[in-house]
């Protein structure tokens, strides 16, 4: 048992034999929290608060869960705070996203677009008015963070207005004009679009760098 209650999880529990990264346990400086990742299906975390404990799910979205991610998004973006997403565009892009649910209620949701091989974008970040102040938020970066260095994506990217969360959660802002331009093709749907007034931050990602894949020889042309 981890300090505040925090339930330890054992590597067998979860996991597929011979991954290096699942079952992984990592406790935050408190010692209160504890992450466990499986980057095959799903994220669990536990987390115990003082005396009482919550448990709460990071997971990858399911058709399932369309309805309720398009009715959190649109909440924010009738705010002016998020571009807005069609049920197609979710459809569409379902494997980028990461939910935060307990039980069966959403509590937040973040997605991660690849846009080329050295950038990836967090796009849709909101969490629900009632689980404001729960740290839901920055769980859902730090895990999809880690997707990326699983991808061996070296940056990841995010528009925002909420510079000083961003900062907190290791991005620094940069220049929108040094971006490169295929980061501005969701923006045609945007009704502030060209006059952009969200700020850009940056992130880079340690990743472990390895060889591409060669073709099948016998695709590899013939010497001369």
């Amino acid at each position: 048992m981890a300090r505040d209650g925090a339930l330890l999880l054992r590597d067998r529990d979860m996991g597929r034999p011979g991954c290096g990264e699942c079952g992984q346990i990592r406790v935050d400086s408190a010692g209160a929290r504890m992450y466990i990742y499986d980057y095959h299906r799903i994220f669990i975390l536990v987390h115990a608060r003082g005396m009482g404990e919550w448990n709460m799910q990071l997971r990858k979205a399911v058709m399932q869960d369309v309805e309720a991610i398009h009715g959190l998004v649109g909440y924010y973006a009738a705010q002016g705070l998020l571009l807005p997403r069609s049920r197609l565009s979710l459809y569409e892009s379902l494997q980028c996203f990461t939910v935060a649910v307990e039980e069966d209620r959403l509590l937040g949701v973040a997605g991660l677009h690849i846009l080329w091989a050295d950038l990836a974008e967090i796009r849709s970040l909101a969490v629900a008015p009632e689980a404001t102040g729960r740290g839901i938020g920055r769980k859902l970066v730090e895990t999809l963070v880690e997707e990326a260095r699983s991808l061996g994506i070296p940056q990841v990217l995010a528009l925002t207005y909420q510079r000083a969360f961003f900062e907190r959660c290791g991005f620094h802002p940069v220049e929108k004009h040094s971006l490169p331009h295929k980061v501005w093709k969701d923006c045609l749907n945007c009704s502030k679009f060209p006059s952009c007034d969200e700020f850009a931050y940056l992130r880079t990602v340690p990743v472990e760098h390895s060889s591409p894949l060669r073709l099948p020889a016998s695709l590899c042309p013939a010497p001369r």
